[in-house]
């Protein structure tokens, strides 16, 4: 009872406060007003809690008809099949994100619940979710997390109104200084990655951050990749990363990634640009697909025309790579805007900030 009614304040609070002074973006309907400051209170409170209850309340797992989802298991990994779903079938935001792309492309959608950290470690959840598997017809790249080192501007911007906190999180002490008296062979990272505060991210030991696995947007090559589609929101704090991501994929000769690996991408075999389709949407905060607006309905077309390209049109050639800009309006601008632009010349890429703090 007591969580009911301090839901139903936070609620009246957030639409007196969206009426009276406006939604933080102008685009901003109430509902996605409400959706997006109930995800930054439980994000700015998860330090109160233990790991497994934040699991547990971002969980992708509920009750679900069985002819629209459908559990599968297979060698001990935990899959499941999507069907194309009826149009009243509706449930938990993440596969609603799922199953409308399934629906728009009219396509079978096998999900990976692959193993979580810290329970387990790198690269226990990338063995589960692309082990053994060829190479794909494309990738799409819904606000990805390429660069665990947070080490772009707008990862610590202070007026970014995106849910997702400023702090990052350094962790486990022990466990690092464990780590450290290991015979680990030579040191292949940077100096700002030894931090007597202890672990940086639960998901892969500071000495792990710079692995392509782990940080693709600081390996020394980005090339002969399928096509990408990368899809953010212009007020998320992964903005940057991605865009520079984007650019070290399609022009891979102009920007080669972190100062510590000077020289390696002229040594690397895969030499070849990749095909990169990058899309910043105004207003737009973390993974805006799951939250209604004209923004959201925008994307979805946008990924089916994608998906539809890469795997129906195999003899036919792909678009240049591009770099947009898509107004709330759903204006679409081929080129970025110049403070977009202002990451590509950051001279600290792959280089943990100073001034993070849990």
């Amino acid at each position: 009872m007591s969580n009911f009614i301090k839901f139903h304040i936070f609620n009246t609070y957030i639409t007196i406060k969206h009426y009276l002074n406006g939604p933080p973006r102008p685009s901003w309907d109430l509902k996605f007003h409400l959706t997006w400051a109930m995800l930054k209170s439980a994000l700015e409170i998860r330090h109160t809690k233990t790991i497994e209850q934040a699991q547990k309340d971002f969980s992708l797992l509920g009750l679900t008809p069985a002819d629209v989802w459908k559990d599968l298991k297979d060698d001990g990994i935990i899959s499941e099949w999507v069907q194309n779903p009826n149009d009243g079938w509706e449930n938990r935001e993440i596969r609603k994100t799922i199953l409308t792309l399934a629906k728009k492309t009219n396509a079978r959608v096998l999900v990976i619940n692959y193993r979580l950290a810290p329970q387990n470690q790198f690269p226990a959840a990338l063995q589960d979710a692309d082990s053994d598997l060829t190479s794909c017809a494309g990738i799409i790249g819904l606000s990805p997390w390429v660069d665990l080192t947070q080490s772009t501007p707008s990862v610590l911007k202070n007026d970014c109104i995106d849910y997702v906190p400023k702090t990052v999180a350094e962790k486990a002490a022990a466990l690092t200084a464990k780590i450290k008296n290991q015979n680990l062979g030579p040191k292949i990272w940077h100096d700002s990655f030894d931090r007597p505060n202890g672990r940086f991210q639960l998901y892969a030991p500071n000495e792990a951050l710079a692995i392509p696995y782990v940080s693709p947007m600081l390996a020394e090559s980005l090339c002969n990749f399928p096509p990408l589609l990368l899809t953010i929101g212009d007020d998320e704090r992964l903005r940057d990363k991605t865009i520079y991501f984007a650019h070290r994929s399609s022009e891979p000769t102009k920007y080669k990634g972190p100062s510590y690996n000077a020289g390696k991408f002229e040594k690397s075999p895969f030499q070849t640009p990749t095909n990169t389709t990058l899309e910043i949407y105004e207003d737009m905060p973390h993974v805006f697909q799951f939250m209604e607006h004209a923004s959201t309905e925008k994307s979805y077309e946008r990924m089916a025309e994608f998906i539809d390209r890469v795997t129906n049109s195999l003899n036919e050639s792909l678009l240049p790579s591009s770099y947009n800009y898509i107004s709330a309006k759903g204006e679409i601008s081929p080129s970025l805007k110049e403070y977009h632009k202002e990451v590509l010349k950051w001279e600290k890429i792959g280089i943990l900030p100073s001034n993070a703090q849990n």
